[in-house]
């Protein structure tokens, strides 16, 4: 199974700039390695064992629909339109949630933002995703359940000089 997921394709959500770098053994190529990256301002929130994804996305679009545009920070910051969700998919597994959204820099780092979403919407997250690097692997059209195509070009290069 590990042999079969490395050859899976994924994105790297909250790391722009992974660049080409030569290993141990003399092999130049492109890793997956904090050092070689920088944050551009997103975060990757993700939810494991959520027995209705669609129906809590639901939830969360009629209950606050502002996190779906630019509005203030989640918790209160001072971001500015921090709050705003990027992307909603199901996991893999079919039984997991994860979010993309802008980072707020009043809330702190990358994983104090995830623990203040999780907060907000009362879930635990898996703590495994703190890590800018970390891959996610491509869903399906069909698991996406929300996308804005900014989502593609969005940096905040403010974000990696506070917290890079």
């Amino acid at each position: 199974m590990a042999a079969l997921k490395k050859k899976l394709p994924l994105f790297i959500f909250m790391a722009g700039r992974i660049e080409e770098s030569t290993n141990a053994k003399g092999v130049k190529d492109t890793w997956r390695k904090q050092e070689h990256t920088y944050l551009n301002g997103l975060v990757m929130i993700d939810f494991d064992h959520v027995d209705n994804p669609t129906g809590l996305f639901n939830e969360w679009k009629t209950t606050h629909p502002e996190w779906f545009n630019f509005l203030p920070s989640i918790q209160g910051g001072d971001g500015g339109g921090s709050a705003f969700i990027y992307l909603v998919h199901i996991t893999p597994s079919g039984h997991g949630l994860r979010v993309v959204a802008k980072a707020d820099a009043a809330l702190g780092n990358l994983a104090d933002n995830a623990h203040a979403f999780a907060e907000a919407v009362g879930l635990t997250l898996d703590e495994a995703c703190k890590d800018s690097s970390r891959g996610s692997f491509v869903c399906t059209k069909e698991d996406i359940i929300y996308m804005n195509p900014e989502i593609f070009e969005y940096d905040d290069k403010n974000f990696d000089d506070e917290f890079g």
